[in-house]
């Protein structure tokens, strides 16, 4: 009888694994995954309302059940492979605008939620968090969101239909004829618009001249280029530090550098001055330090002291340590 009450009980414990193994959680039943497995560190459950609302969001997405409820349970091994574990497998880029042979395993930085929403509106497919990107798509991404962020994607005024129309009710006050730019040939569209620009500049001078009690001659006079002069005593002034820069010492090299403009680049400002950048470097610290045409200080030698000479001198002078030799002039 005792052997046989033994057998029973070893039975019923087996029956019971064996069932508690064959239970699933949420996301075992949903995708006919392993829950439980003996050789692994995580064991145990927890429910879904257990969890950070970022949390719960990640589950579903990497999980792919959206129908998650609060009472659902999880294994802490799908908790492990999906908020742990989960972007440290992803060893290959997740192809973003899904090309062919795409499958590159370096330089890849992971995306975040935030990050694979926006994703999902740019590119209309579905990505999860912790999934990676490489240098080249992450590249193709960046020209993808300046051309959506060009003004062509943005504004309605880019209509041909609605620009013309615009351009017209402005044109009737100025006693402009109607622009009629789509009934021109292509080849002749160009020398038509610029027509158009002067009729519409010539006749906005002579509005402006009546309001401002002005002639139209003056309102069409040429401005003076002053711009233009600038830029070219600039450019004489470079060619004269350059000159300069050539018969200088470093140190006055450093100096004349100092006058470089702020916007330039240490390669730049060596490639126009034929220096180098560490020169460059020495230059653009100096001008933080003292301003612009600061002299650089020269570093002072070690001079050892008078008395430290002194002994030195005594020491090979003294008759027991040298001597003279007969005829050798001291």
């Amino acid at each position: 009888m005792k052997i046989s009450s033994m057998l029973l009980l070893v039975g019923d414990s087996y029956l019971m694994k064996t069932n508690n193994k064959l239970e699933s959680c949420s996301i075992g039943i949903y995708d006919s995954s392993e829950c439980q497995k003996p050789s692994t560190f995580y064991s145990g459950e927890r429910l879904i309302s257990d969890f950070s609302l970022p949390e719960q969001e990640l589950i579903k997405r990497c999980s792919g059940l959206s129908t998650l409820s609060m009472e659902s349970n999880i294994y802490t091994h799908h908790e492990a492979l999906i908020l742990t574990k989960f972007e440290f497998l992803q060893k290959n880029c997740c192809n973003l605008f899904r090309k062919q042979n795409h499958s590159n395993i370096k330089g890849l930085r992971p995306i975040d939620l935030p990050a694979a929403d926006h994703l999902k509106a740019i590119t209309k497919h579905k990505f999860k968090a912790g999934q990676k990107l490489c240098p080249r798509c992450r590249q193709d991404l960046c020209v993808k969101l300046q051309d959506l962020s060009s003004p062509k994607f943005n504004s309605d005024s880019d209509d041909p239909t609605n620009a013309s129309e615009n351009l017209n009710a402005s044109f009737s006050p100025l006693g402009i004829s109607p622009l009629k730019i789509q009934r021109i040939r292509k080849q002749n569209s160009l020398s038509y618009a610029k027509r158009k620009l002067s009729e519409t500049h010539n006749a906005i001078a002579d509005q402006i001249a009546v309001v401002g009690d002005l002639t139209p001659a003056d309102m069409k006079a040429e401005p003076e280029s002053g711009q233009c002069k600038k830029c070219s005593d600039y450019d004489i002034l470079l060619t004269e530090l350059k000159q300069k820069l050539e018969l200088s010492s470093n140190r006055e090299k450093i100096q004349i550098l100092t006058l470089a403009p702020h916007s330039w680049t240490s390669e730049k400002t060596a490639l126009e001055f034929g220096v180098s950048t560490r020169m460059v470097k020495k230059a653009r610290k100096l001008k933080q330090q003292g301003g612009i045409l600061a002299v650089p200080t020269t570093k002072r030698r070690k001079v050892l002291a008078q008395q430290i000479t002194q002994k030195v001198l005594d020491f090979y002078e003294d008759d027991e340590i040298s001597r003279l030799c007969p005829g050798k002039k001291r």
